[in-house]
């Protein structure tokens, strides 16, 4: 198995506002970090991956790098622009021996939701995650799959959810 040279790249944080809560100003402030942390993608992939001209990039994006909700607009933005700059990446870097994954999880069972900071909402995600939520183990499992590859596969995007997940 090759090494990862971009283990596990988590972007943005799990930031669940609705609208009528907070105004313009907090929405760009919480959008500019996130877009902040992708730009670390970019910055972060070009140095490891063109040093070495060969390896495997994983980032990390979510179920909802695939549809947006109600609460979650940037969030979910910032995770459609994962899979955006891994996407042009991986057309950058393929005649270099260079593989990127993105990998999106629906509901696992982490610390993530602790980063909610509307009232009510982090107890009621909290509260899914724990009954349908898959173990973090799965996460371990996909990124071993992408790595596990021959040389010649490049498994581009892997979206994985518990089963009985709706979105």
């Amino acid at each position: 198995m090759k090494p990862v040279d971009s283990p596990h790249s988590e972007t943005g944080c799990t930031h669940l506002l609705s609208a009528r809560v907070v105004g313009a100003q907090e929405w760009w402030c919480i959008g500019g970090r996130m877009i902040v942390v992708s730009k670390g993608i970019i910055r972060r992939s070009r140095n490891s991956v063109f040093a070495t001209q060969s390896g495997q990039d994983i980032n990390v994006s979510s179920v909802y790098g695939h549809i947006v909700v109600a609460t979650g607009a940037v969030y979910c933005a910032t995770k459609h622009a994962v899979r955006a700059i891994s996407e042009g990446l991986r057309q950058e870097v393929k005649g270099y021996n260079i593989r990127v994954t993105t990998i999106s999880p629906g509901a696992v069972q982490t610390e993530l939701t602790s980063h909610i900071t509307e009232p009510g909402l982090a107890e009621a995600v909290t509260e899914v995650v724990n009954d349908i939520g898959v173990p973090a183990g799965t996460m371990s499992r996909m990124v071993a799959f992408a790595i596990a590859q021959p040389d010649d596969v490049d498994v581009s995007e892997i979206l994985f959810r518990p089963t009985v997940q709706q979105q």
